[in-house]
């Protein structure tokens, strides 16, 4: 999904409903913008279920390496910022 994809389908719901990510293991957390980034991917590296379909450069695959904003997600105690 591009940003204009996904400004066209977030256009689509009312403008003061939030925007959540899933919780590590458990209920959902808030879009932050301190943990929203530009990140170097590789498509489609990975087919195990477990893991994301994208992948870090460094690995190989038939993918293409893109830039893509991340949304990350709080994967620790209270505080701590996931690290991309």
């Amino acid at each position: 999904m591009t940003v204009a994809e996904l400004m066209k389908f977030l256009s689509e719901y009312p403008p003061e409903l939030r925007v959540m990510v899933t919780g590590y293991e458990e209920g959902y957390d808030d879009v932050e913008r301190e943990r929203t980034s530009v990140h170097e991917i590789r498509l489609d590296v990975n087919t195990e279920w477990y893991y994301g379909r994208h992948g870090y450069p460094e690995q190989s695959g038939p993918g293409a390496v893109v830039s893509a904003l991340v949304f990350g997600r709080n994967n620790g105690p209270k505080g701590c910022a996931a690290e991309p």
